[in-house]
């Protein structure tokens, strides 16, 4: 290992939608990120037991963004039936359960977009950049248009900057529900 490096073990799991990972089958970790899809469609209650299942995990630091799938945490509406006010409410359960009690017990740090620093018990220190947001429209959650650049303030001129939380530089790790441009990032619609 080279001067000035920390040994850490880093697990990164995402689409778990609703499947359960039995936790004491998984090595031990120093950090587990789960990027995002916890649920099929952002129900409260399996957002719930996603968050039981996460504290299966024996992981230091638990770090956690939504994905399309998981509507609940989107503050904007995108359940049909659901007046504002009444998707507000839902919306603020969904995130007491990623931010209360419950995920504190299970170890999680459920994470909005923004860039992050983390200091573990072994001394290391990163930088994370997160971001839910995925390319695409189709009534998921998180969504921006293909043509739009959501993770850079670089002028490109084949996409528009919506950038409000950009990838600074120094950044250790990029953990987005998305791919990045050009990687399997075609959607339909």
């Amino acid at each position: 290992m080279a001067p000035g490096t920390i040994s850490t073990r880093v697990m990164v799991n995402s689409d778990t939608h609703e499947h359960s990972l039995d936790g004491s089958t998984m090595p031990q970790v120093d950090v587990l990120l789960h990027t995002g899809d916890l649920t099929n469609f952002g129900e409260v209650e399996s957002l719930r037991e996603s968050v039981q299942m996460l504290g299966t995990i024996e992981a230091e630091l638990k770090l956690v963004i939504a994905g399309n799938h998981d509507f609940s945490l989107d503050a904007s509406p995108r359940v049909e039936n659901m007046s504002d006010e009444e998707y507000a409410k839902y919306h603020e359960a969904a995130l007491e359960i990623m931010i209360g009690p419950s995920a504190k017990e299970a170890g999680i740090t459920y994470l909005q977009e923004g860039t992050y620093t983390f200091t573990l018990s072994n001394g290391a220190t990163f930088r994370v950049y997160t971001s839910p947001y995925t390319a695409g429209s189709g009534g998921w959650a998180f969504p921006y248009e293909p043509l739009e650049d959501r993770f850079s303030d670089a002028k490109r001129t084949d996409r528009t900057s919506i950038a409000t939380n950009s990838i600074l530089s120094g950044v250790d790790i990029v953990m987005t529900h998305g791919p990045p441009h050009s990687i399997l990032d075609q959607v339909d619609g």
